[in-house]
Formats: C-alpha cells, structure tokens, sequence
C-alpha cells in the first residue's frame, strides 16, 4: 500500500494530522503479511484490528517501510513470525497492542523518533521488542512477559525504556549492545533465566530508578562500556552478582540498595578502572558484598561518603577483597 492507496481502497480520511487515514475493524488471517505499507507521508492509522496466521510462526503482522506519521492502536496480534516490523521509519507509534504466541515480537530497524507504549507481550519465542540503528526511540509502560529477551537494542543512540515491567524470561530483560546517550527508568525486572540486564560495549548511559530480581546469574552485567551511571535501584536475589562490572571505566554506581545474592553483591572485575561507588547499601550477600579486580575504584570520597555494609562491625576501616 503506497499513499494512493488509501482513498481508492475507500479509507476514512484525508491523510493529514488533523484527518488520518483510518484502517479500523479489521481481522486479517494470512501466512503472508497481513497489511504492508510503505513509502508514505500520509498519516493514518491502524486501530482495532486482529491479525493471526494460518500457521504458527509465519508471515508479518503489520509491515511499515519508509513510513512517516503512522499510528497502531489496539491491535492483537498471534502466531506470526514478526509481530510488526518496521524499516526506516520516522515519528511512528505503536499504542495498547496485545502480542501473543510469535516467534518475533516488534522490530524496528533505523527507525527515527518513534515511540512504542502501553503494550502487552508475551509468550514470544525470539525477542519481544527489538530496536536496530535506531535513534530516539521511546519505550514506555511496556509488560513483556514468558519471552526470550524482553527489550533489546543494538546499536542504538538516544533511545529511552522507561516504566515498563518485564518478567519470566527464558534469558535476559533487557540486552542493550553497542548503544549510546540512552536511558532506562523505572524498569523492573524479575525471574529471569540469565541476567536482568545485559550491557555491552555502550557509553552514556543512566540506568536509573530500576528494581532487577531473581535471576539465576546476574542482575545487572556491564561489559566494556564507559560512563555508565547506575543509580537509585534496588538488585537482589540473583544466583551470582546483583552487579557486575567487566572492563569497564569511568562509571559511577550511586545510591542502590544490593542484597541477597549468592556470590558478590557487587563486582569490580580485572581491567575496570576509575569507577566510583558511594552511598549504597550493601548486605545479605553470602560469599561478599563487594569484590574489586580493578585499578583506581573509588569505594568513598575521602571525606565523609562511602557506602553501607552489612557485616561492617563498627570498627576500624572496611576491608573489600579483591586484587585492586
């Protein structure tokens, strides 16, 4: 469908922000792509809709290509390969959609300023939210639940996840690589698999607000990024580490609350070098609270700052084992 197509199919509308073209109503069962748009500067949108396959895992939902001013609402969405799948797109939003039993769930490649919110996820195979080269890409209020990966984003810049509550993964919450200037508030994550969070190779980053449980390795796992702020949250309950620092510099880890994990609550590994961690909480962990391998970490601010440990005694300085 090319923007002609929507006044000779008799659409609703006049394609412009005022009067978008309006698809309503509408269940389409097919193995192929259920409704494909591409090349348009009308607006329009996609509302109160089904979309299911013939066969399980087959096909698309929606496919937008080089779309601007797109709206999906309330549409359902079952047994196809990708859920909705969008290419090159620009100020698109997708709104109270219910995800179900795919192998994919949404996946946005170099896709510019769009948002996703309000949706419903779960049971997909693969990823349920999948961000590529994207760029301002807003995730809100989004409840992913019994997938692979909950939200992953790679090579993604300026990108925020934010209020959403992911759980009963069959591996990570959240698999952030090679992604810059972005953002995540708000998040919870409990029961998976692996970690809650998985970052690798990212810089300016601020994780933020965010509540990680009960998962069987890490909860959050930071591997060679740089100026990574960790703040506000609360990490319990994992089999390993609450957090995980691997080759990482120049990040700071301030006023989280770490407790009930099986080995270190916090882990500086070897080559981590000039990171900060003050004003956090620290107690319940069976082997340490904290481990340093790194060079130069800052555990206070030599003056009156430092954090809370739970088997300090009161007396004398604390020690933290490790090579550092």
């Amino acid at each position: 469908m090319i923007d002609s197509d929507f006044s000779l199919q008799g659409w609703p509308g006049t394609g412009t922000s005022d009067d978008p073209y309006v698809i309503s109503r509408q269940t389409i069962v097919s193995s192929g792509i259920c409704i494909d748009i591409r090349d348009t500067i009308s607006y329009f949108a996609i509302a109160d809709c089904g979309f299911s396959s013939t066969v399980d895992g087959a096909g698309v939902g929606i496919g937008l290509v080089s779309v601007t001013d797109g709206l999906v609402g309330s549409v359902r969405v079952n047994r196809k390969y990708t859920v909705i799948l969008l290419s090159e797109c620009v100020a698109w939003t997708m709104l109270g959609a219910e995800i179900s039993v795919c192998n994919q769930g949404v996946f946005l490649e170099k896709c510019h300023s769009c948002t996703v919110s309000e949706s419903v996820i779960h049971d997909v195979s693969n990823q349920a939210m999948h961000c590529y080269e994207c760029d301002r890409t807003a995730l809100s209020s989004l409840r992913p639940t019994r997938n692979d990966d909950a939200i992953s984003l790679h090579w993604c810049v300026g990108c925020m996840i934010q209020n959403c509550i992911m759980r009963d993964y069959l591996d990570t919450g959240a698999y952030l690589y090679f992604t810059m200037n972005c953002t995540m508030l708000n998040r919870s994550v409990f029961n998976t698999y692996n970690m809650g969070a998985y970052v690798h190779g990212s810089s300016n980053w601020m994780i933020a607000n965010c509540t990680i449980s009960a998962g069987r390795y890490h909860g959050l796992y930071v591997e060679r990024c740089f100026r990574m702020l960790i703040v506000n949250g609360t990490i319990s309950q994992h089999r390993w580490s609450g957090i995980y620092l691997r080759e990482s510099d120049n990040c700071s880890v301030l006023d989280n609350t770490i407790e009930h994990h099986n080995r270190a609550g916090f882990f500086f590994s070897m080559d981590s070098d000039n990171n900060t961690a003050i004003d956090n909480v620290l107690w319940l962990d069976l082997e340490t609270n904290g481990w340093d391998d790194g060079h130069d970490d800052r555990w206070d601010d030599g003056v009156s700052r430092g954090n809370t440990w739970g088997d300090y005694n009161g007396s004398g300085s604390y020690t933290i084992p490790g090579s550092a």
